[in-house]
């Protein structure tokens, strides 16, 4: 996933201020959220399976936890994915400057 960011950022960052950045970042959204909810369910759904061919029957009650926690991973890359739309998009474009130069005061201090 983090070459799909580092993509990502770069991708937006170009079509910043252009005449198809809504739709761009709109078709991106939608594209990455439907994929990502798709291998979420997948994954979901083959769980079990999964379980009881890898995993010791003494564990098998974990399998109840997968789905939130998958769910939590597949909203985490959506957050993910919105925050860097929106930091192009308020124009932080020295972000990780300004990140840099506060690690630094804070450890001067």
């Amino acid at each position: 996933m983090v070459s799909f960011y580092q993509s990502w950022k770069e991708s937006s960052a170009r079509v910043l201020g252009g005449e198809s950045q809504d739709e761009f970042y709109n078709s991106v959204y939608e594209y990455l959220k439907n994929f990502l909810f798709s291998i979420v369910l997948g994954m979901i759904a083959f769980m079990p399976i999964v379980f009881r061919i890898l995993i010791n029957k003494n564990y098998y009650s974990a399998i109840y936890y997968v789905p939130i926690l998958l769910l939590a991973t597949y909203f985490t890359q959506i957050f993910q994915d919105f925050m860097v739309g929106f930091l192009q998009r308020i124009r932080i474009q020295n972000y990780g400057d300004n990140n840099c130069c506060s690690c630094y005061n804070k450890s001067s201090c």
